[in-house]
């Protein structure tokens, strides 16, 4: 375009201006035709706050990895899409990777590292233990850890592991799992002991001998004397044996 002016100055402003004009609706026309990358990580993380299960007194804490800035996606005319890659949606884990669809006129589809933490009071330990030692009250204290890892459980009152053993060597500091610990003997391999069977309407008990060493909560082989057979159960605080009919 040829621009006519009297006086140079004008001119210059003009040309400028021009400019200045020609980057601004470039830059909003790129706006509108590229995905923004936080629209995708926010529903990623949308999704893991949906399909995350929580319990009493647990707090989610949920961050996207962030996008190549370089990234250009089709801006999508639908809602964004999430799904995980296992077509599991129920997540438990410190880490996942979530997918985030578009299904509109220009399909897309990318995959957002997603870092999970899941706050909740649980024991930890305030002093080393060797193998064997047997943990006390004293022994343990509670603090708000992430628990998302703990891929066998954790403890949050000290009655659930009051008597039990350390199976290994553990730091101070440790947040304790039951794979890290042995419950106390209850019943032991070749013991009678009293099976107990329940549902709404009827109650029975037999006795039994015991196949297998025991401790509070495990699932141990147990004899039928009456029949026979053998049938499994769960040791109970007792010293009985619950099994299903």
């Amino acid at each position: 375009m040829l621009l006519k002016c009297l006086q140079p100055y004008n001119c210059a402003t003009r040309a400028i201006l021009l400019l200045v004009s020609g980057l601004f609706i470039s830059g909003l026309c790129l706006a509108q035709a590229y995905e923004s990358p936080r629209s995708i990580t926010d529903a990623a993380e949308k999704f893991v706050k949906q399909h995350t299960p929580l319990g009493k007194d647990q707090i989610l804490q949920v961050e996207a990895g962030d996008l190549d800035a370089r990234l250009r996606l089709a801006k999508c005319q639908q809602p964004l899409q999430a799904f995980t890659n296992n077509g599991n949606s129920q997540l438990r884990g410190k880490n996942a990777s979530i997918g985030v669809s578009c299904e509109g006129n220009k399909p897309w589809k990318i995959y957002v590292p997603v870092k999970v933490k899941i706050l909740a009071p649980a024991l930890t330990l305030n002093r080393r233990l060797n193998p064997g030692d047997v943990i006390s009250s004293a022994d343990v204290k509670i603090a708000t850890r992430d628990i998302a890892s703990m891929a066998y459980g954790y403890y949050s009152h000290t009655d659930e592991i009051e008597g039990f053993s350390a199976k290994r060597s553990l730091a101070a500091g440790t947040l304790l799992s039951p794979d890290m610990l042995k419950a106390p003997l209850l019943v032991q391999r070749g013991q009678t002991v009293t099976l107990t069977a329940a549902n709404s309407s009827l109650s029975i008990s037999m006795q039994g001998e015991a196949m297998m060493d025991g401790g509070k909560g495990q699932l141990i082989r147990v004899k039928n004397l009456s029949s026979g057979r053998i049938i499994e159960g769960i040791v109970q605080s007792d010293g009985s044996v619950k099994v299903n009919f």
